[in-house]
């Protein structure tokens, strides 16, 4: 079985791999030190794609963000729903092409209401995310299109979104 290692990751709307490291002990320490060189950030300590240790805007209150598994069709009370800023159909479940979803207390600096109209549901996205899509929903929508017919022998079936933008 493969060893998986540890990473230290800044996930700041978008992941930016900061350190690959093999010992566990030395992970934690790195983590410590990126804690305190990136002091605003969201920082996450990953086994994999487990999520190990995590530290959100500059708070130690624990592990706020939960990764979302498919689409969700609720969102709990004080939680916020939110994506990357990876192209996406409206019904996507969260993994094809990179997409990601999750919630938390609150959204970061830098994210707004997302107008895409994933999962039905109201959620943030990054601004510029955003923008592009406002900018030209139309547009969006066919590099979509086109992505799953790309993709379709990879997911297995070749519309994923079920359904239509707003």
């Amino acid at each position: 079985m493969q060893d998986l290692g540890f990473k230290i990751v800044k996930t700041n709307g978008g992941d930016e791999l900061l350190a690959r490291i093999g010992n566990y002990e030395i992970c934690k320490a790195a983590f410590e030190k990126a804690m305190f060189v990136y002091p605003s950030d969201h920082l996450e300590m990953r086994q994999g794609a487990r999520v190990i240790l995590n530290r959100a805007n500059n708070t130690s209150e624990g592990m706020s963000k939960r990764f979302i598994s498919g689409l969700p069709n609720s969102v709990r009370e004080g939680r916020v729903l939110m994506h990357n800023h990876v192209s996406h159909g409206p019904n996507w479940p969260t993994g094809p092409n990179g997409f990601r979803a999750w919630t938390d207390d609150k959204s970061p600096p830098g994210f707004v209401p997302c107008p895409c109209g994933w999962a039905g549901l109201p959620h943030y996205a990054r601004e510029d995310h955003a923008r592009a899509y406002r900018g030209s929903p139309k547009l969006y929508q066919r590099r979509v299109r086109l992505l799953e017919k790309k993709q379709a022998v990879v997911w297995g079936k070749e519309d994923l979104s079920s359904g239509t933008h707003k």
